[in-house]
């Protein structure tokens, strides 16, 4: 549908795209991404026809776009620009017939029933139809926005240019637009090719991406291998940090603030233990991995016996439940080549098995090293279990952030030695201190005990 072959060209005698290349299959949802001054816009000027390169072809359905003539250009391109023209008190459906104008007939160019047809079909479509008769100036940004999406729907393209679409809109206006878009990606076969400032949105709706920066094109290919962290970082000059979305096997893209001095540490660590709750507290929220709730950055850790039935989960807080005596519940603390290490185990007191256990670490893990830690933990815990119980134990990986970086913490791993030996070391204590209790209670009662 669109080939770009070696294209040069800028402004004024200056260059600032430099033999860039690109193939837009139709039907594709095709994203440009890159930082300030990296020749996005000057690129999509070329595309629309409304700049003319130094250097190379441009292709619009396998035809030279020199050879188009404007209207018969705008046929088959309808462009939605960065801001759209509306210093003229233009009705909204006036803005949207604007879209009919490479189409209207005779020496009036007028419309017919036809184009009036399609004209209310793209009002209804963007949700403007309401505003019909209101002047474009009185509309809010995204509203504004939609009407422009609708003038350019009306056009019938094959294909969709966008600059910034959504540019000063809102989350919810933003959310909306590029739904609507892809839904005439998807349902019409439109080409779409659009500028995008937010990688997350191109990430997420784009089946290909290309990144330019300096003038030149520094990667392209589908979402998952152009959001590269390492690339985005360089070419950004930002300090970004990506992540797999939830929901759908796609990057997202967050900004990591620089902060002058992050000073957690374990020792920031305060604990309280009484016969029915424990609660360890850190003055900073640690990141947290939990077999309750997943990932969540936490500062309070209770482990309590026989809550009430039902309570505020506070931000911030992770709760768990047990039956024991939670003075019977071990801590241990060490430092090792790698940071601190606490570790706080419960035991059953009739069947000596691991109820809780949580492992606080003083270091910087990555989502990968997180999950091989909690691996590590679960090990420790059902190697003095039977292999075949069924039993089932609450376990939860607090972590710092800061400190040295463990990019790995498989089995084999010092790190993964360290923390088996440890938590075996706070169970082991924690039914020592179940043993030491019983051997204080009447002969009678540790009888029924051990029948339990």
């Amino acid at each position: 549908m669109i080939q770009v072959d070696q294209v040069s060209g800028g402004y004024y005698g200056k260059t600032i795209l430099k033999e860039i290349s690109l193939s837009v299959e139709k039907g594709q949802f095709t994203g440009i991404i890159g930082p300030n001054g990296s020749g996005k816009t000057t690129l999509m000027k070329m595309l629309s026809g409304a700049l003319k390169p130094l250097k190379g072809t441009v292709l619009i359905k396998n035809r030279d776009i020199r050879s188009y003539s404007s209207r018969e250009l705008a046929r088959s391109v309808a462009v939605l620009p960065q801001h759209g023209n509306h210093s003229f008190e233009f009705t909204v459906r006036e803005v949207v017939s604007l879209g009919r104008y490479p189409y209207f007939k005779g020496w009036l160019k007028q419309s017919d029933k036809h184009d009036a047809e399609l004209i209310e079909r793209a009002m209804e479509l963007t949700h403007v139809q309401q505003f019909a008769s209101h002047r474009i100036q009185d509309l809010s940004g995204g509203e504004r926005q939609r009407v422009f999406l609708a003038k350019a729907l009306a056009q019938e393209p094959e294909i969709l240019l966008l600059d910034e679409p959504t540019n000063h809109l809102d989350l919810s206006n933003q959310m909306k637009l590029m739904d609507l878009l892809k839904m005439w990606n998807r349902s019409r076969e439109l080409t779409v090719v659009a500028i995008l400032h937010d990688l997350n949105i191109a990430s997420l709706y784009c089946d290909n991406i290309y990144m330019l920066n300096n003038g030149e094109l520094q990667s392209k290919g589908i979402p998952n291998d152009v959001m590269d962290q390492v690339t985005l970082q360089n070419v950004y000059e930002a300090n970004l940090l990506r992540q797999e979305h939830s929901k759908v096997p796609r990057p997202l893209i967050s900004i990591n603030p620089r902060e002058v001095k992050k000073v957690n540490s374990l020792e920031d660590l305060k604990i309280s233990q009484q016969e029915d709750r424990l609660v360890v507290s850190s003055r900073y929220p640690l990141k947290t991995l939990s077999s309750t709730h997943g990932f969540e950055w936490t500062d309070t850790f209770i482990i309590e016996r026989e809550p009430a039935q039902s309570y505020t989960r506070l931000d911030h807080t992770l709760r768990f439940q047990v039956m024991n005596n939670l003075n019977q519940a071990a801590v241990i603390h060490s430092t090792e080549s790698f940071g601190k290490v606490s570790v706080v185990a419960s035991v059953d007191p009739f069947t000596n098995r691991p109820i809780t256990i949580g492992v606080f670490l003083q270091a910087t893990l990555t989502d990968a090293s997180f999950i091989q830690v909690m691996l590590t933990v679960n090990e420790s815990i059902h190697t003095l279990i039977p292999i075949k119980s069924d039993f089932d134990s609450n376990t939860f990986i607090a972590v710092t952030q800061t400190g040295e970086k463990i990019l790995s913490a498989t089995r084999s791993t010092k790190i993964a030695k360290t923390l088996l030996k440890r938590v075996t070391e706070a169970i082991d204590l924690a039914k020592q201190k179940i043993a030491d209790t019983r051997s204080d209670e009447p002969r009678d009662y540790r009888v029924y005990l051990e029948r339990r």
